[in-house]
């Protein structure tokens, strides 16, 4: 068997695809995201990349990419990495704000940055730099950690902060959420994360593909200053107790087991 992600390099994924398909390996691809499912298929033309089997996140996935008119069989698996978010709210609080030497009073607001720049262009509506830019200057006594993509240079987010943010590469994605009281970003899955573990979570991206508009009950949308500045006043602070936290991870169509059926699904094909 082979498993891999997807990215926006299909042609780079499909290299892997295709010498599986030359030695007689079942392959699969899982979608770790809602956005961009064209593309990570296409090098040239529309799916001319795929493996034998496409593994999706949810039905709406699914049922995107049946209009696209993807010819390879779907599996709906859900995300593996939700698995554990699912089943219960990471801790590690006191240890996170012990790293950013934050008391357990201060509010802090963790900013979940993405490549934007370097994947899409600088000219795109929304950037992780222009949507910092609105963080700090709506967020008025708040403490702001900013968590860069694993992608991505944090020498630029420091640049833009300077003394107004604490830039924090390492801390592990589960730690940096339990050390939050609410997260803000644009599409990246880390904001989904935060919103499954209970935490307030605001999108920039207020596009017709924006994570708000997809899980209305988990994530807010914004699309500027003031609608961060009046989110963080009416939300920000507002503890979601565990009951609400799984009722709304309900809700919205998450449902714990992806990694299982991830592995069925490679069982069934080996």
């Amino acid at each position: 068997m082979l498993l891999t992600g997807t990215s926006l390099r299909a042609n780079l994924d499909a290299s892997w695809w295709r010498a599986a398909r030359s030695l007689g390996i079942p392959s699969v691809g899982l979608v770790d995201h809602w956005s961009n499912l064209l593309a990570r298929f296409t090098a040239s033309e529309p799916f001319d990349s795929h493996p034998d089997v496409i593994a999706v996140i949810d039905m709406a996935s699914e049922r995107e990419l049946v209009d696209l008119g993807c010819p390879a069989p779907l599996s709906v698996t859900g995300q593996p990495a939700f698995d554990a978010i699912l089943e219960a709210a990471p801790d590690g609080r006191a240890g996170a704000r012990a790293r950013w030497d934050v008391g357990p009073e201060r509010r802090v607001l963790l900013f979940a940055s993405e490549p934007i720049v370097s994947d899409v262009g600088p000219a795109a509506s929304i950037n992780e730099l222009i949507a910092l830019r609105m963080v700090l200057d709506a967020a008025d006594g708040w403490r702001i950690v900013i968590r860069p993509h694993p992608r991505e240079n944090p020498d630029a987010l420091r640049e833009l902060a300077k003394d107004r943010a604490t830039v924090d590469a390492t801390a592990a994605p589960h730690d940096a959420i339990a050390g939050a009281d609410a997260v803000v970003g644009v599409s990246s899955v880390f904001l989904v994360e935060a919103a499954l573990a209970g935490r307030p979570v605001i999108s920039l991206d207020a596009g017709p593909a924006s994570l708000g508009l997809r899980f209305p009950y988990l994530i807010a949308s914004g699309r500027d200053v003031e609608d961060v500045r009046r989110w963080l006043q009416r939300e920000g602070g507002r503890t979601i107790k565990e009951g609400e936290r799984v009722e709304r991870n309900a809700r919205s169509g998450f449902a714990r087991g992806a990694t299982g059926r991830v592995w069925s699904l490679l069982e069934k094909l080996s």
